[in-house]
C-alpha cells in the first residue's frame, strides 16, 4: 500500500500541488465567468420578453385600428353604392320626364 504509485494528498510533490491549485483557480474563474454570462443572458431574455410583450400590445392595437378602418370603409362603400343607385334612379326619372315633356 505505501508503494510508489499510491500517493495521498500529503504525498503530492509541491510542483503537482501548485499545478492543482492553478487548475482550481482556473476552474473557479471559469465558473464565475460562466455564472456572469448566464446572468447577463437571463437579463437579456427578460428585456427581450418585455419588448415582445410591448410589441404584441402594439400589434393588437394596430389590428383593432385596421378592423375599425375596414368597418368604416365598408359603411362608406355601402353609402356610396346607395348614392349611386339613387343617382341612377333620379337619372331614369329625369329621362322619363324629358320624354314626357317632349311628347307635349
Amino acid at each position: 500500500m505505501g508503494g510508489r504509485g499510491d500517493y495521498g494528498t500529503a504525498e503530492l510533490c509541491s510542483c503537482c500541488q501548485q499545478k492543482l491549485e492553478v487548475d482550481l483557480q482556473d476552474v473557479k474563474a471559469s465558473r464565475e465567468q460562466t455564472q456572469q454570462d448566464l446572468q447577463r443572458q437571463k437579463q437579456q431574455w427578460v428585456e427581450a420578453d418585455g419588448r415582445v410583450k410591448e410589441l404584441s400590445k402594439q400589434l393588437d392595437s394596430e389590428k383593432k385600428g385596421i378592423v375599425a378602418l375596414e368597418e368604416e370603409h365598408r359603411k362608406k362603400s355601402s353609402a356610396l353604392e346607395d348614392m349611386k343607385q339613387q343617382l341612377s334612379k333620379h337619372e331614369e326619372e329625369r329621362t322619363s320626364q324629358k320624354h314626357i315633356l317632349e311628347k307635349l
